[in-house]
């Protein structure tokens, strides 16, 4: 076993919407960084590091050769920056990223052919080279991002595997990376497990792979502190304290199946130690896992994740969240609480009579944010709610052609729900969501501290939230409601209801600081767009239709 650092880990990324253009933010500053308690920053964005070198082209025109250079460039200002401000540099690249003219020739740069392996090496021996004061590299193997790659195309390193070959493949990759980087070159590598085949998420998969390869000091694997995506409502992931591996977790500040920083949704106390639903869980926090002699430290996402909006132009809540888990790991005997506070005072400028009423409103958000959106009686496909795009009820031909998870859907949790006859309980819960949003609101209006714009912010966030949670409960009435006996007037009633809070929610946007509003459309991930006509507004039309309303949005 390897022993616990004296200080832990605390790596930075943001994680820009791929296609858009780069959030702006305080916290790509590495100056901030390095005085609010981060040791690393990680360039997530989404352009990979062997696009940083000419390699493996068959045809390299002087067009692609001025795309590598300046590829090369932004990474030398990154890395020059980090180490001048004392921090480490580390590169993200998703592992599958090729040159386009290899398209026609895949198999020939297969991870798992002897040819494709060497080519793999060789171009990692060229990226070390050329970048001689990288400290390492974050891999990712389970999806692959070319949005921003003009000459490049990435894929999935285990497209097409099943999970018995997957859990081999895993333990031959990372054999090869800890013996090419971290042997090789003395470069730190970063292991992320959100791939498939089970590793991410499955206790007995993690530690046959793990188990399988002899640790090394420059070797990490990360893991997102969920069981599955960031959704409130799973468990602590159960493959954290798990082999003899050195671990961070992964933590997202700007959810995005929670709003995006658009509404109060304070996730810090929870990861660090333990939300409602990981009670009784061990571990079930970060927390618990300062017991573990492998806990290396954490890795903030402090802006993105995910598609499209909320857009935001106030960064309060996420920043919020990333600043105060720095500091907890700066010092995690000191506890979160006390983390909290001194973010809220030194950072934000809050006295400590509106510290304490931000900590109120924060905790508020805790508990309003996974009855809102979710059940704590049901289950509630996740997914229906993300980014921007709130999905709902959807014809029977197009549910029956989806995944059971498809993106939006709601049909099939909703007859779950109606046949065990919870309903009505799934409905109180949203009220009581309606109502943790009312006390935030009523606490905002108090609540102040130096920044007039944050503020502001704050106040109106809290706003968007309550009139967005108030069109969700009368949509998800109407929807519920449906089909049973004498209920019209309560649909008619949730389906007025629902035009008005739209009316309502729109009006926020006069302020100046609003957030992008939510669309009533399911998501799909296909750009530029990335969502269909079916979702919310197509379920209530129908309902409209039905009872003789005309719909108004």
């Amino acid at each position: 076993m390897t022993s616990q650092p004296a200080r832990l880990l605390c790596l930075h990324s943001i994680h820009d919407n791929p296609g858009e253009a780069p959030v702006q933010s305080a916290f790509r500053d590495p100056a901030f960084l390095s005085t609010h308690h981060f040791t690393a920053d990680v360039l997530h964005d989404h352009k990979g590091l062997q696009t940083a070198v000419a390699y493996g082209y068959h045809q390299l025109t002087a067009q692609i050769l001025a795309w590598i250079e300046a590829r090369a460039a932004e990474i030398d200002v990154f890395i020059t920056a980090r180490k001048t401000a004392g921090l480490q540099a580390l590169v993200s690249t998703d592992l599958m990223t090729l040159p386009v003219t290899a398209k026609a020739e895949i198999d020939d740069y297969s991870l798992w052919s002897d040819a494709g392996r060497q080519w793999h090496k060789a171009v990692f021996d060229a990226v070390f080279q050329r970048f001689p004061q990288l400290d390492g590299i974050v891999v990712r193997t389970g999806e692959a991002y070319d949005h921003d790659l003009p000459h490049h195309f990435g894929r999935a390193a285990f497209d097409a595997l099943s999970p018995a070959e997957a859990v081999l493949a895993h333990i031959d990759l990372i054999s090869w990376l800890r013996t090419v980087a971290c042997e090789g070159h003395d470069r730190l590598v970063v292991y992320r497990t959100w791939a498939f085949g089970g590793i991410h998420t499955s206790p007995d998969i993690y530690r046959t792979i793990a188990d399988a390869v002899p640790p090394h000091d420059k070797l990490i694997f990360s893991s997102k502190h969920t069981a599955g995506d960031f959704h409130r409502g799973l468990p602590f992931n159960p493959t954290l304290g798990q082999s003899h591996h050195r671990q961070i977790v992964e933590v997202q500040c700007q959810r995005e199946y929670e709003g995006k920083g658009a509404i109060p949704n304070y996730i810090a106390r929870g990861v660090i130690d333990g939300f409602e639903e990981t009670k009784g869980q061990y571990p079930g926090s970060l927390s618990d896992l300062m017991a573990h002699p492998n806990f290396s430290g954490i890795w903030v996402w402090s802006r993105g994740g995910g598609w499209r909006g909320p857009h935001i132009a106030h960064d309060f809540w996420p920043a919020l969240n990333a600043s105060v888990l720095a500091a907890w790991a700066a010092d995690p005997q000191g506890g979160e609480e006390k983390a909290f506070f001194e973010v809220a005072t030194s950072d934000f400028g809050f006295d400590n009579t509106n510290a304490q009423r931000l900590r109120e409103l924060c905790l508020i958000s805790e508990a309003a944010v996974v009855k809102g959106k979710l059940s704590q009686v049901a289950a509630i496909n996740p997914y229906w709610w993300r980014d921007e795009f709130l999905g709902g009820i959807v014809p029977d031909a197009v549910n029956a052609e989806a995944h059971p998870e498809k993106w939006g859907i709601l049909n099939n949790s909703f007859a779950a729900i109606r046949q065990q006859g919870l309903a009505e309980a799934v409905l109180d819960e949203k009220a009581a969501a309606l109502d943790l949003w009312q006390q935030a609101v009523s606490l905002s209006r108090d609540l102040t501290c130096k920044n007039p714009q944050t503020t502001a912010f704050i106040r109106l966030s809290t706003l968007y939230a309550f009139h967005l949670q108030r069109l969700i409960n009368a949509a998800w009435t109407a929807f519920l409601m449906d089909g049973t006996p004498g209920a019209e007037a309560i649909i008619n009633a949730a389906l007025t209801d629902y035009d008005q809070a739209w009316a309502d929610y729109r009006q926020l946007t006069e302020a100046p600081l609003c957030p992008t509003l939510c669309q009533p459309f399911r998501f799909v991930n296909t750009p530029p767009t990335f969502h269909d006509l079916y979702g919310m507004q197509s379920g209530i039309d129908a309902l409209k239709a039905r009872y003789g309303l005309v719909t108004t949005y």
